[in-house]
Formats: structure tokens, sequence, C-alpha cells
């Protein structure tokens, strides 16, 4: 029974650990800002 509770916790891990990141904060405004942006759009910083 603890087997199994096991098995599934550790494919959520899993899936969770895989899962990679879509935004990041700006460092001036501390808006969310996609991951690949170069400029904030609420404030306008350049990011690098």
């Amino acid at each position: 029974m603890i087997r199994q509770i096991n098995r599934v916790k550790k494919r959520f891990e899993k899936e969770e650990e895989e899962a990679a990141p879509t935004t990041k904060t700006c460092p001036y405004c501390k808006s969310e800002v996609a991951i690949d942006a170069t400029r904030c759009p609420h404030c306008t910083s350049e990011l690098n």
C-alpha cells in the first residue's frame, strides 16, 4: 500500500519539476513578464 502511494507521489513530483518557467519578474517594477522579453511592458525598462 505504501509503495503504491510513493509511486504516485514520485510521478507528480517529476511532472512539477519538468515544467519550465514561462515568466520572470522585472527587477524594477516587480511585474511578471515573459521569459524571453527584453523590455518590461509595464515600466519599459530593459531586461537582461
